[in-house]
């Protein structure tokens, strides 16, 4: 609120003004951080609550959220105010610097304009005096102008630099929001199996306690292409084996185990096996197929059907497992934990 009621008044109008809101800037900060002590015993404090599990665990999940954000917010706003107002003071010290150079190359017109050479000894040893005076001060102006130039050359290569950032900044951003419509529609596609009800889920699967250390593989079955009924096994929940009974089964038929489901699914790892957190949580796009021996992970569908399974993890075991419905993780939707 203090930062808000400086941000009122207009802004500085000369350099004293520019110094003196950065002062009162410089006593917000330092408010700031004689209440850091306060805010890390809050967040303590709710953390312990979490530890013990608190009936209200989840409300004080949120409330600490959304305190840790505001406290981000907070201190993101004053490094930008303060960015500001130092920008604001370069802007008048350059104003009020070219403002008295300006005035002295006015003052000195009327001496270079001037058109008297002397009419005596006297006369023109007075001029060669003022000439003389003229031409140090000159010398001392040039250096102070040739800062003023510098100072401007470097405030234009930093708008320069900042439209670079600015429109880099727009790329991965427009980048990052054709990578999410593209794996929004390949999730709404190609990623679907069967509910005990019937309806899709669009599954995106987290797991823990899995293999160590993953590899980005975010697109590769898009990359790969959809496979069609007559290379693959069916990828849309239903069982992989057709219902004709004649079929002749092959030699992988009679040493891999019955696939009751199979799909592709996003996965990540939170949890490696000791408990501690994955190295690299990040999701990755991969084949599943789930038997009666666990669920197994493969590259792509060509991977499953050659039995190569994904960075040779073993299937997971589901025996003992537990499946919920993630419903406090807000960023995809259709998410659930595998433990």
């Amino acid at each position: 609120r203090q930062m808000e009621a400086q941000e009122k008044p207009s802004a500085p109008r000369d350099v004293s003004s520019a110094e003196l809101h950065i002062t009162n800037h410089q006593d917000v900060k330092a408010e700031m951080d004689a209440r850091n002590d306060s805010f890390v015993a809050v967040v303590e404090m709710g953390q312990s609550l979490l530890d013990r599990g608190h009936y209200a665990s989840d409300e004080i999940q949120e409330k600490l959220e959304q305190l840790k954000d505001k406290r981000k917010g907070m201190v993101l706003h004053w490094e930008d105010r303060a960015e500001w107002l130092k920008l604001m003071l370069e802007v008048h010290q350059f104003a009020r610097d070219a403002g008295v150079a300006e005035a002295w190359l006015l003052a000195q017109e009327p001496h270079v304009t001037c058109q008297e050479f002397g009419e005596s000894a006297d006369e023109v040893d007075e001029l060669l005096k003022r000439q003389e005076a003229f031409e140090k001060s000159a010398g001392t102006w040039e250096e102070r102008i040739a800062l003023l130039e510098e100072a401007r050359l470097a405030e234009e290569k930093r708008q320069e630099q900042l439209e670079r950032e600015r429109q880099e900044k727009e790329e991965e951003e427009e980048e990052a929001r054709r990578a999410a419509e593209q794996e929004e529609r390949f999730c709404h596609n190609h990623c679907q199996m069967s509910t005990d009800n019937g309806r899709p889920w669009h599954a995106c699967l987290q797991i823990r306690g899995a293999a160590d250390k993953e590899k980005e593989l975010m697109e590769q079955t898009v990359q790969n292409g959809i496979p069609s009924d007559q290379e693959s096994p069916k990828t849309n929940g239903e069982d992989a084996k057709e219902a004709d009974g004649s079929a002749v089964p092959t030699a992988a038929d009679e040493v891999q185990p019955a696939t009751l489901k199979e799909g592709s699914l996003h996965r990540k790892h939170e949890l490696d096996a000791n408990g501690k957190k994955a190295s690299s949580r990040s999701w990755n796009t991969v084949f599943c197929k789930l038997t009666d021996h666990g669920l197994g992970f493969y590259k792509d569908n060509k991977s499953a059907a050659a039995g190569a399974l994904y960075h040779n993890e073993p299937p997971l075991p589901l025996a003992g497992a537990a499946c919920e419905v993630a419903s406090d993780y807000k960023k995809r939707k259709h998410v659930f934990k595998l433990q």
